[in-house]
C-alpha cells in the first residue's frame, strides 16, 4: 500500500519541550514570518492584483517566499507559501501564543508542565492536535 505524502508545514511541530521553550518558538517563528511578509510588499502587489476582475482569485495566489536559511528552517518549514495561508495559519499560532503565555504565567496552575507536542499549523487531518501537554 502506498504511503501517503505529508506536505511540510508552515511552522515544525514542537516537541518535548517546556511550555516556556514552546512559547519562545512560535514567537519567534510568528515574528520570522511577518518579517517575509513585510519582506514581500504585499500591498505594493494590491494594484495590480485589484484592477483584475478575478482580483480575489489572485489574491489568493500571491505567494510569500520564506527564508531558505537553514538555522530558521528549523522553525519555518516551508521555502514559501500563500500569502492567505499565512494569515489564517499565524491566526492560529497567535491563539497558541496567548494560550501558552497564559498557562506559563507565574500564577499559572500549568507553567510547570511540559509540551509533549505542538502542531502550531497543522492540517486538521485525524489523530493531530495544535498542542498536547504533560504534566
Amino acid at each position: 500500500m502506498a504511503r501517503k505524502r505529508v506536505s511540510a508545514h508552515l511552522i515544525n511541530q514542537i516537541e518535548d519541550t517546556s511550555i516556556q521553550d514552546c512559547l519562545s518558538k512560535l514567537q519567534d517563528a510568528h515574528e520570522r514570518i511577518k518579517s517575509c511578509v513585510i519582506r514581500a510588499q504585499v500591498g505594493s502587489q494590491l494594484e495590480t492584483v485589484l484592477s483584475d476582475g478575478n482580483w480575489a482569485s489572485r489574491m489568493k495566489r500571491i505567494t510569500i517566499s520564506l527564508d531558505s536559511d537553514p538555522q530558521r528552517r528549523s522553525v519555518i518549514g516551508k521555502s514559501n507559501e500563500d500569502f492567505i495561508e499565512i494569515i489564517n495559519q499565524c491566526a492560529n499560532v497567535e491563539r497558541l501564543i496567548h494560550a501558552l503565555g497564559w498557562a506559563a504565567g507565574k500564577d499559572s496552575e500549568l507553567k510547570d508542565y511540559g509540551v509533549r507536542i505542538c502542531h502550531p499549523t497543522t492540517s486538521s487531518s485525524k489523530g493531530d492536535c495544535d498542542l498536547a501537554s504533560v504534566s
